[in-house]
């Protein structure tokens, strides 16, 4: 019993850990340039321009704090609640811009546009892998807080 413990610790650390910097990185590289991602954000086509600047003036943000938090193992549970959240969100921009057959940069990991953009599906199932570490992390942070072990 004593094993399984620290087996599922260690690897909720390890994915504490991953998610947070794979995070903090992303919202980082938008942070540098606003402009640029809030031009990512306008290909998809889906809000207006004053939402388009609204959320790139303040998404990086948000990814840097809550994979800030993941990493400091401080207020784990919100913080993969929240990126669960920004996921499921994420994947449905996506999944739109899929089906209507729009060949943009999803503005994920690198801002601008680019002259070949990779393959939205590609994104898409790299943020299917992200939704289900998020979710690993809030279920396992969700589970803890009534145990002595701290999340």
């Amino acid at each position: 019993m004593q094993g399984s413990l620290w087996s599922r610790l260690r690897l909720t650390w390890v994915a504490r850990i991953l998610l947070g910097g794979i995070f903090v990185y992303s919202g980082a590289v938008k942070l540098l340039q606003p402009l640029e991602f809030a031009g990512n954000i306008a290909a998809y086509q889906l809000l207006p321009h004053f939402a388009n600047v609204f959320f790139a003036a303040t998404l990086p943000w948000v990814e840097c704090f809550c994979g800030l938090m993941l990493i400091v193992g401080w207020r784990t549970r919100p913080a993969a609640f929240m990126l669960v959240g920004m996921m499921v969100v994420f994947l449905i921009a996506l999944s739109s811009a899929m089906v209507r057959g729009l060949v943009i940069d999803c503005g994920c990991f690198q801002v601008g546009v680019s002259e070949d953009p990779p393959p939205l599906w590609i994104s898409l199932i790299r943020d299917l892998g992200l939704l289900l570490l998020s979710l690993m992390v809030w279920i396992d942070a969700c589970r803890s807080r009534g145990s002595a072990v701290p999340a």
